[in-house]
């Protein structure tokens, strides 16, 4: 790691993660997948179900966090690319999403899905 004189660490060495089109993502995104393309949805399928075997072993280990609670995690599907969009009554105007970019009609109206990794909050009995 790299720090300039006033002792913050230098843009270079700042990793952004990015798709194949350029386009900046979060830590979290793992890819896009096609809704039409069966190899795709095969590929989702099994990140899903590595996901749930590594669960299943961290179950097993009783790995846990810095706090004390068992460490998960879990896979987030968002749907991506309307098929269908909706016609806002008031307006007269198409749209596709709606606040904070979930897809009109849920996850059977997108023609891609993104999939995220995220750690899942549980908490232990107590």
């Amino acid at each position: 790691m790299k720090y300039d004189k006033n002792g913050l660490l230098t843009i270079d060495d700042v990793v952004v993660k990015t798709d194949s089109n350029g386009k900046q993502r979060s830590d979290a995104w793992v890819g896009r997948f096609d809704v039409n393309c069966s190899g795709d949805m095969l590929e989702l399928e099994k990140f899903k179900d590595t996901v749930k075997y590594m669960n299943k072993l961290l179950k097993e280990s009783g790995v846990v966090n810095r706090l004390g609670d068992p460490v998960r995690y879990r896979v987030e599907c968002k749907g991506r690319k309307p098929v269908e969009k909706r016609i806002n009554p008031r307006t007269g105007n198409e749209y596709g999403y709606k606040r904070f970019g979930d897809i009109v009609g849920g996850i059977s109206n997108a023609g891609m899905i993104d999939a995220y990794i995220y750690t899942r909050p549980t908490r232990s009995a107590s």
